[in-house]
């Protein structure tokens, strides 16, 4: 204890040192990033292939099935999913783990290769996944009509919002009011021999603007630009468009006109069509709270300056506002959780100076923690303000221990400085080995996969980097402010034992006496421990808690091809059912492709009659019942979607589409006989009818056509897409091109007139070209009617079919077991196979790695102690109380009916740390009473009375720590409560098994290793006794 002594006599180092850890962790604090999520990149990434309206086994098989074979001739590729629907194929990977960045990379240059090869491929997109969504800030804008708010949306608010250089741009989700419509008349062109998709090429070729050269041998070097950008409907009627008897103007084959759209609405706002949606994201050097800052600045200029009076433009979501609302939460635990601490220090060491002298630890440490998570580049998100409510809970621990050693000392009669040296040394090795074990604990997370890995792997770096703060600033500060402010009177001195003390002297006592009583004791807890371990199937299960706070994302699923007619029918359903929700405030719905998104803002916590996760729940109830009448699929919130797949998901792989629908309907009906499962359904469910051209080859090969000839004018006869667009005034509008045939009927696709070209002769000057001749389409093709599947999917290439469904009233954890038992009295085919995706694939995967985790860290903790102890014996004494905690642990989460989620398990594993620090408190000191001649029951008798009053003062202290996080509010409860409701029970309950337990358990292996010594010891005596009665027999 060199070190301290200098420290003691030199106390200037431990104040300049305080000074600089103040500064710095000020500056550190401040600087920090303040974000939602941690910004990295997953190894995640998704590919979206759009190839018109192939069909999905055309899909299949022409698109899908190159693109991937090429996928799997890349490296570090871990797995993949393809869903396949009518022209688009969608792609989910997954990297090797710290491999996402550089597989991407390589994908992205596959995809753009292949969209060049495969001619079926019209587009192809490409996206790494990130742990930040694109957009944090949404606003509404509506109280005018569409046409005018998309003016305001586009012109005014869109341009102010993307000059600040906090906004990376703003994505305006407005339906275009007008439109250009070019209707070409098919006969005309049929007359004239012109080709629709030349006229397309010639007006995308024409409306550009682009420099073409610049002239180097003239004064600087002038740039030459062509500009043939087109400004009205009359500059389309002009353009000039090739036709075998030389240029026309466009106007000669088509009527252009400016229309009112008919397309159907895909936002409401509490039911209202008229209404804009805005989404806000940030650039790469800012901030969500930068961002969120600078647009509410920039918002509030907008409504003064230029925003009409009847537009009302609102916030809807900003993620900043959950992390600045969770670092609002977590200084409040720190001052509430940081003044019981100080409370129950001050109850039992009954000093001011003493508790001052902790209070004082806590923000230093605090300021250092800052400190090196400055220096490791990480960000005040919800991972890390978590881990530091938990770390704060937690680093008063061996400044406690250290000041009640000195305190004690002091309260012997020591003089000051030999009390601090003493009591610094005595639990020294205690107090370090202590630390070592709870940041052991932590290491073997990282063989955690996934995000969640992700996730858990910096809340533990954070706590541990609180745990090591902590550790420095007890073995610096606090002996140096014990020797400066400390002062003992001569009454607290030789104190006499109170009664709690007796009482446990006495329990020791008797459990001594007898080997019965101390085996009585330990199976007494043994059987405890085995009796709650059936209490695990009444204990909620999930993969991870909600984030949001008095809000909800949900997605609704829609069967496939759900018409425009039929959204709007379900907008108006959800409109009358979440109006009629208790506690909600307003709500958006947007419409997509294949699915409906809510959000729903509920009335604020001060104003609420319902908990936020009732609220949900009744939500979740009216939009399920919606299932019945409307084409639903699914409802789920969108935090399950997203990250977690469906809450029941089984995947069945095989090759014959018969095979999997004919398994998948019979999963179906075995689900619905499970208690809890609803939304059941799977992905090869719908069928869709087509009517496929069988071709008459040598038909047309008779006429002088070829199949792309025939396939090409049926094609320009239901022409009717977007083309381009144009500004005109100053707005965008989208340019539709179609056919003025109307061929709604079998009877009118068979009369379709098909061009015969002329047989190629010489013609005379002056002679007319003959003119085309035409068939009917009926003579060269007809009609069979087929079946395909709307979806398809793939797994890793092969094909499945998923059948999903949702939960309701029961937890995913007593779902999966009725389910895997289902799956396992189901006779499969040869060659087909299920397995489990989606919560249940995570959740049973996330509870094998932490059943690994558990294990490792059980070891880590074994090997430390046993070397600090020298003794491979003791470690295991220690860690008998960990089966105990678990039991707490259990009770705990079925008293509180709080979810085990990967957040809980974790806190199970600190609570490992933290219970055994107290055991080896006890161990460490009664080795001590030991090596001084003690014998082993006054040895435990002595060393609990002396770490009774640490334990429970660093038990107690981290409990008032975590009482606030127990007890919040809000969003940062669905993180903190969990957690902290785990550590809490688990604690209280291991603290008294301690004290009563580790005895027992100390005296039954001291029992086991000391009998080869009594038993020889006995035949010694056995064989002396002997010796001595031979020999008085032969003297006599």
């Amino acid at each position: 204890m060199n070190w301290l002594r200098l420290l003691l006599k030199r106390k200037l180092i431990v104040g300049l040192l305080s000074i600089f850890v103040l500064l710095f962790g000020l500056f550190a604090s401040n600087d920090l990033d303040v974000e939602m999520m941690p910004g990295m990149t997953m190894d995640m990434g998704m590919v979206q292939i759009d190839a018109g309206e192939l069909n999905t086994l055309d899909m299949e098989e022409n698109v899908i099935n190159p693109v991937e074979d090429r996928l799997d001739e890349i490296e570090h590729i871990d797995t993949y999913e393809t869903t396949i629907t009518l022209g688009n194929g969608s792609i989910m990977l997954m990297f090797e783990e710290g491999e996402g960045d550089d597989a991407f990379a390589d994908v992205e240059a596959a995809m753009n290769e292949l969209e060049n090869e495969i001619s079926d491929i019209d587009d192809v997109f490409s996206m790494q996944a990130s742990m930040n969504p694109p957009y944090e800030l949404n606003y509404d804008l509506y109280g005018a009509d569409s046409e005018e708010l998309a003016y305001v949306s586009e012109e005014v608010i869109q341009p102010r919002l993307e000059s600040l250089a906090e906004v990376r741009d703003v994505d305006v989700a407005a339906e275009d009011s007008e439109e250009i419509h070019i209707e070409l008349n098919y006969e005309q062109l049929q007359e004239d021999g012109v080709d629709p998709e030349n006229i397309v090429q010639i007006f995308q070729e024409e409306n550009q603007n682009r420099a073409i050269g610049e002239l180097s041998e003239e004064d600087d070097e002038p740039r030459l630009r062509w500009d043939g950008t087109m400004f009205s409907v009359e500059d389309i009627e002009e353009l000039q468009i090739s036709t075998p008897d030389g240029p026309e103007p466009l106007e000669e084959y088509a009527s252009i006109e400016m229309v009112e759209t008919d397309a159907s609405t895909t936002a409401w706002k509490n039911g209202e069509d008229d209404y804009v949606f805005l989404q806000i994201g940030r650039s790469d050097d800012a901030t969500e709270v930068e961002m969120t800052e600078a647009v509410r600045a920039e918002v509030e200029d907008i409504k003064a300056e230029e925003l009409p009076a009847d537009i009302e433009f609102e916030e809807m979501l900003a993620t900043a506002d959950y992390i600045t609302n969770d670092l609002s939460d977590i200084q409040t635990n720190v001052l509430y959780g940081g003044l019981l601490a100080l409370l129950v220090l001050f109850t039992f060491l009954r000093s001011i100076r003493a508790t001052a002298i902790v209070g004082i630890s806590i923000p230093l440490s605090l300021l250092l923690t800052f400190s090196i998570m400055w220096l490791m580049d990480y960000s005040i998100n919800v991972m890390t303000l978590l881990a530091l409510g938990l770390g704060i809970a937690m680093m008063v621990d061996a400044s406690i221990v250290i000041l009640e050693s000195i305190f004690r000392k002091l309260q012997q009669g020591l003089p000051k400085f030999d009390a601090v040296i003493e009591g610094t040394k005595e639990v020294s090795t205690a107090v370090l080995a202590s630390m070592l074990t709870t940041v052991v604990v932590f290491l073997p997370i990282g063989i955690l996969s996934g995000d969640v890995g992700a996730f858990i792997m910096m809340l533990a770096m954070v706590i541990v980097i609180t745990l090591v703060s902590s550790v420095f600033i007890s073995f610096t500060v606090i002996p140096v402010l014990s020797d400066k402010w400390i002062r003992m009177k001569e009454s607290k001195v030789h104190k006499k034992e109170n009664v709690i003390l007796r009482m446990y002297g006495r329990f020791v006592g008797w459990m001594s006496w007898k080997k019965w009583r101390r085996w009585l004791v330990s199976t007494g807890f043994a059987f405890l421990f085995f009796l709650s371990l059936f209490l695990v199937a009444f204990v909620p299960m999930s993969m991870m808690p909600d984030v949001l706070e008095r809000q909800a994302e949900l997605m609704v699923d829609l069967d496939s091809h759900t018409d425009d007619e039929e959204k709007e029918a379900i907008a108006d359903a959800m409109h009358e059912r979440l109006s009629d929700t208790p506690d909600v405030s307003d709500y958006t719905v947007i419409a997509d492709e294949d699915m409906m998104l809510a959000f729903v803002n509920m009335t604020p916590e001060e104003e609420a009659n319902l908990p936020q996760a009732q609220v949900n729940m009744e939500i979740m109830n009216n939009l399920e019942a919606l299932e019945e009448d409307y084409p639903i699929e699914n409802v789920m919130m969108s935090m399950e979607a997203e990250d977690m797949g469906n809450p029941v998901e089984i995947i069945v792989q095989g090759d014959s589409l018969e095979g999997l629908r004919e398994i998948a309907d019979d999963l179906e009906t075995g689900l619905e006989d499970i208690e809890g499962v609803t939304g059941i359904h799977h992905s090869m469910s719908d069928l869709e009818t087509e009517e496929q051209f069988v071709i008459d080859e040598e038909e047309v090969e008779d006429a002088g056509l070829t199949t792309g000839q025939v396939r090409e004018q049926i094609e320009a006869a239901f022409m009717n897409e977007p083309i381009d667009d144009i500004e005109l005034d100053g707005q965008d509008y989208p340019v539709l091109m179609n056919s003025d045939l109307d061929v709604d009927s079998f009877d009118e696709l068979e009369d379709l007139a098909i061009e015969i070209p002329p047989e190629e002769e010489s013609f005379m000057p002056g002679e007319e070209e003959e003119e085309a001749e035409t068939m009917d389409l009926a003579e060269f093709a007809e009609l069979e009617t087929t079946e395909a599947p709307q979806e398809l999917e793939h797994e890793d290439g092969e094909r499945i079919v998923k059948v999903m469904a949702s939960l309701e009233d029961r937890d995913l954890g007593s779902v999966n077991a009725d389910v895997q038992e289902m799956i396992a009295d189901y006779d499969f085919d040869d060659g087909y196979s299920a397995g489990f995706g989606g919560q249940m694939e995570q959740q049973q995967e996330m509870m094998t790695e932490m059943m690994y985790i558990f294990l490792i860290s059980i070891f880590l903790v074994y090997m430390v102690m046993a070397i600090q102890f020298n003794h491979l014996i003791h470690p295991l004494v220690i860690m008998s109380v960990i089966p105990m905690t678990i039991v707490g642990v259990i009770l705990g989460l079925l008293i509180t009916q709080q979810e085990l989620n990967p957040i809980s398990a974790m806190g199970a594993l600190i609570l490992i740390g933290i219970v055994l620090n107290n055991a080896i408190l006890l161990i460490d000191r009664t080795k001590q009473l030991r090596k001084q001649g003690w014998d082993r029951a006054n040895a435990l008798q002595e060393a609990g009375k002396n770490r009774m009053r640490p334990i429970f003062m660093t038990t107690l202290t981290t409990v008032a720590g975590m009482l606030p996080l127990a007890l919040a509010t809000g969003s940062a409860s669905n993180y903190q409560a969990p957690m902290a409701t785990v550590i809490i029970f688990g604690l209280l309950f291991a603290t008294f098994i301690t004290l009563l337990l580790i005895p027992s358990v100390y005296m039954i292996m001291e029992d086991i290793l000391g009998w080869p010594k009594r038993y020889l010891k006995k035949r010694r005596e056995k064989k002396a006794t002997k010796t001595d009665k031979e020999m008085t027999t032969e003297n006599r």
